[in-house]
């Protein structure tokens, strides 16, 4: 099997905040797109010292179907557990320093798929929508009108069987918490499910501390396949894949918090 790496977009620069579409043509067989932001930090600081939280929805739609849809930290939070790393990351807070975030959406199974994979033929108008609101501040974060966007695609030249199908990655409920009680999801039946991630992020909060236990109920409760703190659950993720590491080059006197 022959395949190819395409720059698709090439440093395209970036409003402080916009939503950016790129057509997807008929006729590529895409196993991943690798979305890559830049920006320069503010002239004093930027405390931030990322801009993961600022990709708030990458998309892949074919009209109002939507085929992929997840925020910039899921995307990285579901690339970490499908690939056992995290995306390339450029993190740093110093004056005019060059910030750059990449994040990966992959339509196959795991990395270099030749069976599941994006074919953009079997579909009208298929197209990548990126959405983003950099945050613009001398010290807390980006310098206006630096930001800029390249996204590689890595496609099947030849050699590759008929696509199966392809992974498809949601986000399809958020809500906010009340300081005790229990939040009930009925998830929808329309495709199987590979995985689910739980998002929960709260400033200098572990996460086991606001959702204290998962269960996932098949036919009313008929069959559990899970009942576990998550704690538990934390602890087996972290038995299973590691932990996942950042480097972040931080001024000595500039306050950053840890999410």
């Amino acid at each position: 099997m022959k395949t190819r790496e395409h720059l698709l977009v090439n440093a395209q620069t970036l409003t402080d905040s916009q939503t950016f579409t790129k057509d997807l043509p008929p006729g590529l067989k895409i196993q991943e797109l690798r979305c890559r932001y830049q920006a320069t930090n503010g002239a004093t600081s930027n405390t931030l010292g990322k801009l993961n939280a600022m990709a708030t929805k990458l998309e892949v739609v074919d009209g109002s179907d939507v085929l992929h849809s997840l925020s910039g930290q899921e995307e990285q939070a579901l690339s970490f557990y499908r690939h056992g790393r995290l995306p390339f990351q450029q993190l740093n807070s110093k004056a005019a320093g060059v910030v750059i975030e990449e994040f990966i959406i992959n339509f196959g199974r795991f990395r270099g798929d030749r069976e599941c994979y994006l074919d953009t033929g079997r579909f009208r108008n298929a197209q990548l929508r990126l959405t983003h609101a950099l945050t613009i501040s001398a010290t807390a974060g980006f310098a206006t009108g630096t930001g800029t966007l390249s996204v590689i695609a890595k496609l099947i030249e030849d050699g590759a069987p008929a696509s199966k199908g392809f992974v498809m990655s949601k986000s399809f409920k958020s809500w906010t918490s009340l300081a005790s009680g229990r939040e009930d999801t009925e998830l929808p039946l329309d495709f199987p499910y590979q995985s689910l991630m739980v998002k929960d992020l709260e400033t200098t909060i572990e996460p086991d501390v606001d959702l204290t236990n998962l269960k996932l109920e098949i036919d009313s409760g008929r069959w559990i396949p899970i009942d576990l703190s998550t704690a538990i659950i934390l602890a087996a993720n972290i038995d299973r894949f590691g932990y996942a590491k950042q480097a972040l080059n931080f001024l000595n006197d500039t306050a950053v918090t840890w999410l």
